[in-house]
């Protein structure tokens, strides 16, 4: 029988080894995005709809850290007059952290940005928390896992938030928790802190990723 010429073996032929060709190099896996890149886009996306925003990308980055601690004011769904006046509260701390003049400092204070600015912006973020819930969380969660201490100081923020929620002002300045930072704010102790928060305080703490931080979990037993 005349057999014609096996073209079937010629795909297989040519990708086979001829032992003189060099191995492919493997790609490298891609890293992981830089935590300040994440912050730098999520200001640019939070400017196309907040356009006169003043903050600097330092002064934002800790509005972001502030941000858990507004989504726990919210456990109960909605903010009362106590809990809006802990934002009050938040929005001096993170003034000072911004080192801005604050209280009657600020009056007449010069400059691009005010406390004023740092306590208009949590308001709002209280007002579309869901919007802006995960990009926000997106962007602090590698922040925090490069810096345990920062972790830690987030958490205790959301701990003064749920605690000032009792509506007892008074107590809420005169007893302190262990935090410095909870101490700082005027924060009430743990026990009164509601079911509702400590549900919100666990969500946030896994979107975040920081459950397994050894500050994060001494934190979360005094709590729970």
């Amino acid at each position: 029988a005349n057999i014609g010429p096996c073209t079937g073996l010629a795909p297989i032929l040519r990708s086979a080894p001829t032992g003189r060709e060099r191995p492919r190099a493997r790609r490298a896996p891609a890293s992981p995005p830089m935590p300040h890149t994440l912050v730098n886009a999520l200001l640019e996306r939070y400017r196309a709809e907040r356009t006169a925003l003043p903050f600097s990308t330092a002064q934002f980055a800790l509005l972001v850290q502030a941000f858990p601690a507004v989504l726990v004011l919210q456990a109960d769904g909605h903010i009362d007059t106590t809990e809006m006046m802990h934002l009050t509260v938040l929005a001096r701390h993170v003034a000072q952290r911004m080192g801005l003049p604050v209280g009657v400092a600020a009056v007449g204070a010069e400059g691009p940005v005010q406390e004023a600015d740092v306590r208009q912006e949590l308001r709002y973020l209280a007002t579309q928390a869901a919007h802006w819930r995960t990009p926000f969380l997106e962007a602090l969660r590698p922040l925090l896992a490069a810096e345990a201490e920062l972790a830690a100081a987030v958490l205790d923020t959301m701990i003064a938030a749920a605690a000032s929620s009792t509506g007892n002002v008074k107590q809420n300045i005169l007893i302190r928790m262990q935090s410095p930072i909870a101490g700082a704010m005027g924060i009430e102790q743990q026990g009164f802190i509601s079911e509702d928060e400590k549900y919100e305080i666990l969500t946030i703490v896994d979107q975040l990723g920081i459950g397994q931080q050894e500050a994060v979990q001494l934190r979360l037993r005094d709590i729970l």
